[in-house]
């Protein structure tokens, strides 16, 4: 969730978000998620601590933030792929929540 939750267009923002999110993605794959500490993704994303406190209060803020992004990127898929069968011209806009 962008900035507590602040939809915001500010690829600066963007690009840290999504490097966080893969990040953390990158290290469940690897570890268990109990026992990841907010310093790996830090390093991981290369993203100092304010920066990381500046979009997310924990880890946990930003598990939640990637699974919305993951859900809402699909629902814009589902979307965008039912106005093109429909017709219209729409591209599907790529996610890259968890960097995939």
């Amino acid at each position: 969730m962008p900035l507590r939750g602040k939809p915001t267009s500010d690829r600066r923002i963007q690009r840290t978000e999504r490097l966080l999110h893969a990040a953390l993605g990158a290290l469940m794959h690897e570890k268990p998620y109990d026992a990841i500490a907010v310093k790996e993704i830090l390093g991981r994303a290369d993203v100092g601590r304010s920066t990381f406190y500046s979009h997310f209060r924990d880890k946990d803020e930003l598990l939640v933030s990637g699974i919305r992004a993951l859900l809402e990127s699909g629902r814009t898929r589902r979307h965008c792929d039912a106005t093109k069968q429909a017709g219209g011209g729409a591209k599907p806009v790529a996610g890259a929540a968890w960097g995939g």
